[in-house]
């Protein structure tokens, strides 16, 4: 069984660690910040290739997700 303080250090450590993945992430440009929700949309998107049950091959599969995902847009600079 572990002690209370080693379950608090390793609960103090994911806090840090997630609060400066946060700090990355907001300081990070543009196309970094857009990275989840492609990725988001991807899987998204493979899920429901797979779900069709169409005859693909994984790797076709895959084409078509990520054709599917797609660029994020550019936003206008005003």
């Amino acid at each position: 069984m572990k002690s209370n303080s080693e379950a608090g250090r390793k609960r103090a450590k994911a806090l840090l660690t997630a609060a400066l993945a946060g700090l990355f992430l907001w300081g990070a440009p543009e196309p970094v910040r857009a990275v989840p929700g492609t990725a988001h949309r991807f899987v998204c998107n493979l899920a429901a290739v797979e779900a069709a049950g169409g005859k693909m091959s994984f790797w076709d599969r895959v084409t078509v997700s990520l054709v599917l995902a797609g660029g994020n847009p550019r936003r206008q600079s005003s």
